[in-house]
């Protein structure tokens, strides 16, 4: 700001555009840039007149260079810009006393290190012209993730150890630096060595190297995989005894030691054994042994092999499970001798609950089920051998006849059936007393063709009592089913005739039947006549049916299509006298609705004018103006009219004209 007030020169005033401010008034405040002027007046003291001084004031603008600052940059960026913090624009960048002509530098263009750049603002007088300093701090880019990162796989105790800084050695030799980082486990523990020794225990872990980038370069983390396999176990060598039995072993099973099951094993043939199963019956017999070996090979671990001899013995044989059906009257049995194949000796039996029971059977006192027959291979390898022996226990059949309908109409379908217990291997004969039989347990639609009495009869036998025949007989009643059957002496006519002679000509051996005619037009009714005429209200189409039943509802029926045309007839009258009296009133066409489909009549005068028309036969002309009725009466005479018909069977009749007398 500035006091304008000259000095020592106190109390006059200012006059002017420019604002002041002040106690006095006589501040001037340069924030606004103006040229003007100001007047100061200075009251004179009588007789000496007033004074006035005038100042010329013109206001420029302070543009400012910026703070000082710093930026740090990394190598491998490849240009920057050059700013200052609160700097205006419009001033010039230098470096070491050069114009650099732009604010945009190229890093490569400069050496790692500290660099300072000089930002200068020239304003016009008496405002001063600043500058400012930008340093800037160019760091190298020195660590660059490898292509390959290392990872280290080693077998357990295998008396290996690893300096990893080997590896960020190498790195760091790109760019001749030690960056002096730092080891880290996956979980950011640190590492107290950069010496790994390979541990008993089997384990992976990712270690980290993380080592601070300069100035303005980011901070590089170098991961290298560490895996540590846990050597294979193949047990140890093994002699062992197997049963010679026809199953496949698991090899792994006899080995002692508890091996690893990932390895391979070969025989004395070198064959490879897939999955380590081996069937002893691929030997030449029971007693031989055979040599195995188990190997493995491990990418860093290396290889070894175990071997495996095995020597196989027989078991004694239980036999081969068996099932038997006996019947409850059969004698007492030894268990033994109804087993498959040939059962050693001694054995034990044992029922379902795994109770010893004696091996004598007797079917008139114990109950069948399944019992188990056990040797027990006493001085081998081959474990106790069972085998089971189902015994059913039958009883005589006993034997009926199920029907569903054992009286019907021929031709009448029956479904049979029996017992639904009987035991497996059961032999079923059927006879139905007409020539056919089965060998079905439940037989059914089995078709009686002809009227009669027929006599069915079963005969079941078990397998274990296949000497015990029985026979159970019932009887089947098929009825005679009347033949309906209909005759008419023609299945066309016109509706000027459409009256049927209608026959019933039914084939039945007895003549007390029911007959119910349906003539198709809703009329049912029940009729015994063997001749009678019915008569038609309309032309169409008809299904005449005919059922025909006798006393116990053995029925059947016949059906016959007969159709009803209509007849075109068509009559007008020469006259009519529209007198009121309800005869002869109007003229119009006199037809069978039947014979017409649509219709269309206009009646002219003398001079052809249209006096009347109608598309309805039952509208007819009244003898007046349009049938306008009162006061539109036409006068007595002859007058002439035009029709054109489309009769039911699409025929077209046109241009049907005559003369009709109107008279009063």
């Amino acid at each position: 700001m500035l006091d304008l007030i000259p000095n020592g020169i106190s109390g006059g005033v200012f006059n002017g555009t420019l604002p002041l401010g002040g106690t006095s008034g006589s501040v001037y405040y340069p924030s606004l840039v103006s040229t003007d002027s100001l007047f100061y007046i200075l009251a004179g003291t009588n007789p000496c007149p007033a004074d006035t001084a005038t100042y010329r004031i013109n206001t420029s603008i302070y543009q400012s260079s910026g703070i000082d600052s710093s930026m740090d940059i990394c190598s491998d960026v490849t240009a920057a810009v050059l700013n200052l913090n609160n700097a205006d624009i419009g001033g010039v960048w230098s470096y070491n006393g050069d114009n650099l002509g732009s604010d945009i530098i190229t890093i490569g263009d400069y050496n790692l290190g500290t660099h300072f750049f000089v930002y200068t603002i020239t304003n016009d007088a008496p405002c001063p012209s600043p500058f400012s300093l930008l340093e800037i701090n160019i760091g190298e880019n020195y660590l660059q993730l490898p292509e390959d990162i290392p990872n280290y796989n080693h077998c357990q105790n295998d008396g290996v150890s690893n300096d990893l800084m080997d590896d960020v050695y190498a790195f760091n030799n790109l760019f001749g630096i030690d960056v002096n980082g730092a080891f880290y486990y996956q979980d950011g523990t640190p590492l107290s060595s950069s010496i790994l020794t390979h541990e008993d225990t089997a384990y992976s872990d990712t270690i980290h190297y993380l080592a601070v980038g300069q100035s303005g370069c980011p901070d590089v983390d170098v991961a290298i995989y560490y895996e540590v396999y846990e050597r294979p176990n193949l047990g140890l060598a093994t002699s062992s005894a197997a049963c010679y039995l026809d199953s496949s072993y698991s090899l792994i099973n006899f080995m002692n030691g508890n091996p690893d099951t990932f390895g391979y094993w070969l025989n004395a043939s070198n064959d490879t054994i897939l999955d380590g199963a081996f069937n002893p019956t691929t030997l030449s017999s029971a007693g031989a042994s055979e040599n195995f070996t188990y190997s493995y090979t491990h990418l860093y671990c290396g290889g070894s092999t175990k071997g495996l001899t095995l020597t196989f013995e027989e078991s004694d044989s239980p036999g081969e499970d068996s099932s038997i059906f006996i019947c409850r009257s059969d004698g007492a049995m030894s268990l033994v001798d109804y087993l498959g194949g040939t059962p050693s000796q001694p054995g034990f039996w044992y029922n379902i609950l795994d109770q010893p029971i004696s091996s004598n059977f007797n079917p008139t006192r114990d109950s069948g089920g399944v019992f188990t027959y056990q040797v027990l291979n006493n001085g081998n390898a081959c474990p106790p051998s069972e085998s089971d022996l189902s015994i059913i226990v039958l009883d005589t059949p006993i034997v009926f006849i199920n029907i569903d309908s054992a009286i019907g109409c021929h031709p009448h379908r029956v479904n049979f059936s029996t017992a639904d217990d009987y035991p497996q291997g059961t032999i079923f004969k059927w006879h139905f007393g007409t020539g056919d039989s089965s060998l079905e347990a439940n037989p059914s639609g089995i078709l009686f063709e002809e009227p009669g009495t027929y006599t069915v009869s079963l005969e079941v036998s078990t397998v274990a009592c296949p000497s015990n025949y029985k026979d159970s007989i019932q009887a089947i009643q098929v009825n005679q089913t009347p033949i309906a059957l209909i005759a008419v002496d023609t299945l066309y006519k016109g509706m000027d005739d459409a009256s049927f002679n209608f026959t019933n000509a039914t084939i039945y051996d007895d003549s007390n039947l029911t007959y119910i005619w349906d003539f198709g037009d809703e009329t049912v009714r029940e009729d015994s006549s063997l001749n009678f005429i019915y008569t038609y209200q309309d032309t169409g189409a008809y299904m005449v049916n005919l059922v025909a039943m006798d006393s116990i509802g053995c029925w059947s029926n016949d059906t016959i299509s007969i159709g009803i045309t209509p007849v075109y007839n068509v009559f007008f009258p020469t006259g009519f006298t529209p007198d009121g009296d309800g005869l002869n009133d109007g003229f119009g066409v006199v037809a069978h609705p039947s014979a017409i489909a649509s219709y269309e009549m206009k009646v002219f005068s003398r001079w052809g004018e249209i006096i009347f028309s109608s598309e309805d036969i039952n509208y007819k002309w009244d003898g007046t103006w349009l049938n306008q009725g009162s006061g539109y009466e036409l006068d007595a005479g002859a007058y002439y009219y035009m029709v054109r018909v489309v009769d039911t069977l699409g025929k077209i009749h046109e241009s049907i004209t005559g003369s009709v007398m109107l008279l009063r």
